[in-house]
């Protein structure tokens, strides 16, 4: 699951975020499905966790190997895209809210900037996971009712508190941070985690109802539903207010509710899929999974170089079809190839991760 998860990161970050042109609808449906990517990265780490420590774990021995694990190659990587991205391809036009370069790099460092926020989101479930494990282990059913309300609620009062912390901070830079740190709250993305562990408990009842051909069409007929309903409703927030950013929280909260539960529901259809031995077996997709930490990490150094070589040397930019298979193609490929390569150092851990 570890390599579609990673292939539709991938998707996501090629298409950007979708502008006022000829693909927008496409690039939002599309959007809609590939967006499933993070949502799925947790679910898996939640069921294998789940499936990995009984109930009375030693705490203190997990965080030391999941820090050891996710901070060298956190700390590289976020110097080698504010290097990239900051320095080498707009630096005269760096917003650094009147601050040194030091001191955006330390905001980048401790808000992990680009896709490296996954890391830091990571992190806070991996703190509260041992509590999360003995809840799952004892009343699975409600642990997973307590994630979705925690979840859904968050998600409708996000709004709310970005105000708030308009309306209590003067500071440019205060705000972009608070308001960085908000999105990066593991409260937005607990239901997913949880759904992990908690599939792992039910596994085999759980499996034994996605065998039914009657249970594949419901979530799949759900899912591409939604995912076209939170398509519909950003494409018409593009077009009404001209730009993304433009379109304020409170024309999308439907699209971001629907989110919390397309993506559950999508996460369990693609274990479904994944359970069949067409996919269970598929060597591309084995491939990609072992080594999709690394490839989360390097693949949009090839997405910014494509983007930036096309747009000056080629004139393609994301307005042109031709774009989006270049990029996608130019990032998977050399980053599993990569990735692999490294993985044959001593050490390797510290750059990719295991």
């Amino acid at each position: 699951m570890r390599g579609i998860a990673i292939t539709a990161v991938i998707i996501l970050h090629v298409i950007g975020i979708p502008a006022l042109n000829y693909f927008i609808a496409s690039n939002f449906i599309i959007s809609a499905f590939a967006s499933v990517g993070v949502p799925l990265f947790l679910f898996v780490s939640g069921f294998v966790l789940a499936g990995n420590h009984e109930n009375n774990m030693k705490w203190i021995p997990f965080w030391m190997k999941r820090l050891k694990q996710l901070i060298p190659p956190y700390i590289i990587f976020v110097t080698v895209y504010y290097i990239l991205y900051r320095i080498s391809f707009n630096p005269l036009q760096i917003n650094t809210y009147g601050h040194s370069i030091l001191v955006t790099y330390a905001y980048e460092l401790v808000s992990g900037q680009h896709q490296l926020w996954f890391i830091p989101l990571i992190l806070q479930l991996y703190i509260i996971f041992p509590i999360l494990n003995k809840l799952v282990k004892k009343n699975p059913n409600k642990l997973l009712i307590v994630a979705a309300a925690v979840t859904t609620i968050s998600v409708i009062f996000c709004g709310s508190i970005i105000d708030l912390i308009n309306y209590m901070f003067q500071s440019e830079s205060i705000r972009t941070f608070l308001i960085t740190m908000n999105h990066r709250l593991f409260i937005y993305y607990l239901l997913y985690f949880v759904l992990g562990m908690y599939v792992n408990q039910k596994y085999s009842t759980i499996t034994t109802m996605l065998t039914s051909r009657n249970t594949t069409i419901v979530l799949v007929s759900t899912v591409i539903m939604l995912a076209l309903t939170q398509a519909l409703n950003w494409t018409c927030g593009v077009v009404l207010f001209l730009d993304y950013t433009n379109v304020p929280l409170s024309h999308v909260l439907p699209a971001n509710i629907i989110d919390t539960y397309l993506y559950s529901l999508f996460s369990i259809l693609l274990l479904s899929l994944c359970i069949k031995p067409i996919v269970n077996k598929s060597k591309v997709i084995q491939s990609l999974g072992r080594y999709s930490f690394g490839i989360y990490l390097i693949h949009l150094v090839f997405i910014y170089l494509l983007a930036e070589t096309m747009r000056l040397f080629l004139g393609i930019t994301p307005v042109d079809m031709v774009y989006y298979p270049i990029c996608f193609f130019g990032a998977i490929v050399p980053s599993f190839y990569i990735t692999k390569l490294i993985a044959k150092f001593k050490y390797h851990e510290y750059i990719i991760g295991k």
